[in-house]
């Protein structure tokens, strides 16, 4: 696995200017920054996702929690995942699934290790013990669009921002990006 020192090396530089070039916070010269550049490319160097996280307090995932039951219409689900996952990706964030059969307990296991910075619930109820949990351990969330009180098939309230009532979950995702 290629290293920080290893770019560093390369480009001829501190890895601490390797960092600041990687996250942006340089007053380094133009070629510089450019070597440091190329040498990550030629290199194929990734940061470390964990190391990221503790340095930034940002993990940059996402978990989408998403019912997985027998009693579901599958490819929706699938085009809600697609949808989430593709947009995620076009900010730089990846996601991880936590599976509805968890409950409240997969929830609160994520939120609280710090492993996501928020969580989506595609099956959200109206008295949602899943919600509680989020509001305990101060993770931003959000219910997506569909989801429903479990009784009535009515649309839960929209989280800020998030569109009122039902759209299919792949013209929600296209609108949002």
């Amino acid at each position: 696995m290629v290293t920080i020192a290893d770019v560093a090396r390369r480009a001829g530089v501190s890895t601490s200017t390797v960092s600041d070039v990687l996250n942006g916070r340089t007053s380094a010269s133009d070629a510089t920054r450019r070597r440091v550049q190329r040498s990550v490319a030629e290199l194929g160097y990734h940061p470390i996702a964990g190391a990221k996280a503790l340095a930034g307090r940002r993990s940059h995932i996402i978990a989408l929690a998403m019912p997985l039951r027998t009693d579901m219409y599958l490819p929706v689900m699938m085009e809600a995942a697609v949808c989430v996952t593709t947009t995620a990706r076009r900010h730089a964030y990846d996601v991880v699934l936590i599976t509805s059969d968890e409950g409240p307990e997969g929830v609160r296991r994520v939120a609280a290790s710090g492993l996501a910075d928020g969580v989506i619930l595609m099956d959200a109820e109206l008295d949602d013990p899943r919600i509680q949990v989020l509001r305990e351990q101060g993770t931003s969330s959000a219910t997506a669009p569909g989801s429903t009180n479990g009784t009535t098939g009515t649309p839960n309230a929209p989280s800020q921002g998030s569109p009122s009532g039902w759209e299919p979950p792949g013209s929600w995702c296209s609108t949002r990006g």
